[in-house]
């Protein structure tokens, strides 16, 4: 019983962070009825990129991007650099969302760009900079000093007019096994790890997390997206949403939940399915 439920909400809870959300980097002038569905390729014989992707258009959300606005990005040092000049940039709105951010030098100094726009704007009387931050609550809270709470609140302190921090539990981790699952052991029921970076109407899409491994000597995906309006503020509301029903961190690092949350995530015995306004 417990499985099937674990096994319910994340087909659920996957769907609705956005792993189906449908993203056309391909373009074409071609009405929607005239693409070919995924069913019928096998009998055309080669097919185009737009014939092969346009089924996602049924299901999902579409955005057209032009592919001279789409970078990859092949070295974990320059995604660190990317990050760090981008955030700097920023005008608009900084949003990350990761599983964690780590406690290191590197990290730090992503810290410092961020804090660097914030600076510039609050100088400039700027006062259309947002950042939006979401972390795993688990993941976030690891760490008796140093965690990425702590990395979090001195901007929380110096720019909370700007800032906010959201961190991300589970509402399956309650009850017997909020208590006997703790640690690292507390991941395996759920968590976020959406990794989104993004900087006005530019955003990275990675696997990879915000720490020195992967800023070093640990490959994975990152494919930067420039000038991309339309994918920004999908992503930006994505993780405002995510945010919604999340806990706040404050800058004494505690946390309260998020205003708009009626719900604890994990007190009481009412599941994420009896509120989640989608199932």
């Amino acid at each position: 019983m417990v499985l099937q439920r674990i096994y319910r909400f994340g087909q659920r809870f996957v769907g609705f962070m956005g792993v189906f959300t449908g993203v056309r980097l391909v373009s074409s002038h071609k009405p929607k009825n005239e693409f070919l569905r995924s069913k019928d390729l096998s009998s055309h014989g080669p097919v185009s990129a737009p014939h092969a992707f346009s089924w996602l258009g049924d299901i999902a959300p579409c955005f057209g991007v032009n592919g001279n606005n789409v970078q990859i990005i092949d070295e974990p040092k320059h995604f660190h650099e990317i990050l760090k000049s981008n955030a700097r940039k920023a005008t608009q709105r900084i949003v990350f969302t990761s599983l964690y951010l780590g406690t290191g030098e590197l990290e730090q100094e992503l810290v410092d760009a961020i804090r660097e726009a914030c600076h510039r704007a609050k100088t400039n009387g700027n006062n259309n900079l947002e950042v939006h931050i979401l972390l795993d609550y688990n993941r976030g809270s690891r760490g008796v000093e140093k965690s990425s709470r702590t990395m979090l609140t001195p901007l929380l302190k110096e720019y909370k007019d700007i800032i906010s921090v959201h961190l991300y539990h589970t509402p399956d981790l309650r009850g017997i096994c909020k208590r006997l699952l703790t640690g690292k052991m507390s991941e395996v029921i759920g968590l976020n790890h959406m990794k989104i970076y993004l900087f006005d109407d530019s955003f990275v899409i990675s696997g990879a997390n915000l720490s020195t491994d992967y800023f070093t000597n640990r490959q994975d995906r990152y494919i930067l997206f420039n000038n991309c309006s339309e994918l920004s503020n999908f992503f930006t509301d994505l993780v405002k949403t995510v945010g919604s029903f999340s806990f706040q961190l404050k800058e004494d690092n505690s946390v309260e939940l998020h205003p708009q949350c009626n719900i604890h995530p994990f007190e009481g015995n009412i599941g994420f399915m009896n509120w989640y306004p989608y199932h």
